[in-house]
Formats: C-alpha cells, structure tokens, sequence
C-alpha cells in the first residue's frame, strides 16, 4: 500500500489551486510512485516527472490563450539598436504594416525589407506577444490539463502501458475540453468583433468597413 505524505492529507490542498509539487505527485501516483514532500528531494522519477511537466508545460502555453497573451506589448530598441525579446515571449503576432516588413529571428527583430536587425532609437512597436508563465501563475483549468497531459506523457515514457494509457488519454480529453470551454468564457470570441477586449484579434467587421462596406 502507498503511503501518503502527511502533507497530501491537509485540508489545504482541496480548497487551493494545483501547486508544481501537487501535480508531479500526481504523475507519480499515476505510475504507482510513492509522492515526495518537496521537488527537492530529487530522485530518477522525480526528475523525469519535473522535465516532463516543464515540456508539457510551455508546449500548451505556446498554443497561446487569453491568460498568457498580451496586447500593446511595446517593443523599443536596446543601445545598439537592436530589438530584443524577452525570453518569456514565444510567439510575436506584429500589426499591419509591420507584419509584412518585420519578423523574428532567433529573439531580435529583423526587418526584411531594409535587410537589417538595427531600427531607430525612437521607435516603439506595438504587438501581441504570447508569453511563457511559471506553472503557478496559470488559471486552474490549466494547471489540472497541463498535470493530465503530463501524466500520459511520463506513464508512457517510464511504463508504457497501453492499457492505462487509454484511461488517462479519456482523462486528458475532459481536461482539454474544461480549458477550452474557459477560454472561450474569458475570451468571449465573437464571429464579427473578434474578442473582448477586442485588441488583438482580426474584426471582420472593421475589415470590411476598412473595405468600403459600411452600414447604410
């Protein structure tokens, strides 16, 4: 029988969101592991279970969503007048017209039609950029499909067991389904005005009054 640490047991964790300790014990209970009470007490699966949440991690951050995605992010040059990222940042979404001149390569800016990394020292670029966050700073939904995704993904590369498997991909797909249905409540997507706030996103609607189909 395993023994659970005292910790699991405390009332806390019923009414407090998903910590990274909480989740890497819970993909080492789902291959019969016993849960450790600190990330620091690092053995072989404690590792692999840390290095597999942090893939899973950013590789469902990268997807971008509402929480992780942020618009009017200003971009200024450094004093050689190159403009460069934030580590955090992983995608980059330029405005027109920029978005047909500029791109990224590796983490600084590139104009392409001036063949050149080097911009004016006054110049300011706004754009939507989607960030990278530590585990605890995401919302719960998140949190508990990250820590399901994360467990299928380990059980399958430490046990390999097509059987639990099946039963953690029917796991997976609640939690994807639970982020999902947040997302659209945060974002309130809208097939004419884009999302609310509405920012970022394309709007039908003022592209085609941009185009000359205005209301009559």
């Amino acid at each position: 029988m395993i023994q659970m640490p005292e910790a699991a047991y405390s009332s806390a964790a019923f009414v407090t969101p998903t910590t990274e300790l909480e989740a890497v014990n819970i993909m080492l209970s789902g291959i019969g592991e016993t849960p450790v009470n600190s990330l620091e007490e690092v053995t072989a699966d404690v590792s692999v279970a840390s290095a597999v949440l942090s893939e899973i991690s950013k590789a469902v951050l990268a997807d971008g969503y509402q929480w992780n995605t942020e618009d009017d992010y200003p971009l200024t040059p450094d004093v050689k007048g190159n403009i460069t990222l934030h580590p955090s940042i992983v995608r980059v979404a330029f405005r027109e017209p920029d978005d047909r001149e500029l791109t990224m390569r590796g983490r600084r800016v590139y104009d392409r039609i001036n063949h050149t990394y080097t911009f004016s020292p006054t110049t300011t670029l706004y754009v939507t950029v989607t960030l990278l966050l530590p585990f605890e700073e995401l919302p719960e939904a998140a949190r508990r499909y990250i820590t399901i995704r994360a467990l299928r993904v380990f059980q399958e590369r430490v046990v390999g067991s097509s059987t639990l498997s099946q039963f953690q991909q029917v796991d997976e797909a609640r939690a994807r389904a639970l982020i999902v249905m947040e997302e659209r409540k945060q974002d309130r997507p809208n097939m004419l005005t884009g999302t609310l706030p509405p920012v970022g996103t394309w709007r039908p609607a003022l592209a085609l009054r941009h185009r000359g189909f205005r209301r009559r």
